[in-house]
């Protein structure tokens, strides 16, 4: 999985209400490889209902009601790769949050909630990754008397 993100922690804004805080379990397989993004294709379940098609997906048993529900889900978890919903096809990338979305109704969903709460997951997922790659770099340490001295 790429990361998981939920609302179950919230911070006190303004007075009583409460905002949404994203959390997110980085895994750097997944996030930092090189690879060409896929296309995977949905069919409906005789329920009508939607499987991810993703092998190894860890929510393949989670049933989808709907094609948006499914590719949120691919938006959260599989952010490379492409879902084609059959009957409903495979749509285009929203350049602000990835979400696959109609181009027709673009200007409404980019208004969004759901969008902008996508764009802020983009940032934070961002910041994990130049994080973890911070993590990465290897220091070498020798021990010397400064410029043109002896080891």
């Amino acid at each position: 999985m790429w990361f998981d993100s939920f609302c179950g922690l919230t911070e006190p804004a303004f007075g009583d209400t409460t905002r949404c805080l994203w959390s997110r379990e980085l895994n750097r397989d997944f996030v930092l490889e090189d690879r060409e993004p896929e296309t995977f294709t949905a069919h409906a379940s005789m329920g009508g209902k939607f499987f991810c098609p993703v092998p190894a997906c860890q929510d393949a048993t989670d049933l989808f009601d709907t094609p948006w529900s499914l590719r949120r889900h691919f938006r959260d978890r599989h952010p490379r790769d492409f879902v084609d919903v059959k009957g409903h096809g495979n749509l285009p990338k929203c350049q602000l949050c990835n979400m696959q979305a109609d181009p027709q109704k673009a200007a409404r969903h980019e208004r969004s909630k759901f969008c902008r709460e996508g764009r802020e997951m983009i940032v934070q997922t961002n910041a994990a990754i130049a994080n973890q790659r911070a993590l990465e770099v290897g220091f070498i340490v020798r021990r010397g008397s400064g410029a043109g001295g002896g080891v």
